[in-house]
């Protein structure tokens, strides 16, 4: 599927109309099986496949597919003075990095 979405973007397609096209095949979105209290029934949404290129999320940003995995990008604390408050944190550099080329994605 990743493989898919990143031909499609190379022919040309938005992240917006990747995402529209896989819901429109029914294609479970990431995270819709996890087991929650209540299901997600949004299906895949844009940022679920371009995402933000700074904190390196997204199908399409992730350092992963270009062959780079990537440990310590985020750091979750939780709060004082309630623990159920974890904000999230950017590391000012990755605790860990290494180059991995068979996970990289190749186009035909």
């Amino acid at each position: 599927m990743v493989r898919r979405i990143f031909e499609m973007y190379a022919d040309g397609a938005s992240p917006r109309s990747i995402a529209a096209a896989l819901n429109e095949e029914g294609i479970p979105s990431p995270g819709s099986s996890w087991k929650r209290a209540q299901r997600r029934s949004g299906g895949w949404l844009a940022s679920a496949i371009h995402g933000d290129p700074s904190r390196g999320t997204g199908i399409l940003n992730n350092p992963r597919y270009v062959g780079r995995v990537v440990w310590g990008r985020s750091k979750w604390t939780r709060s004082a003075s309630d623990s159920s408050v974890r904000p999230m944190k950017i590391a000012p550099k990755p605790l860990h990095e290494a180059e991995e080329e068979r996970l990289r994605i190749r186009l035909a």
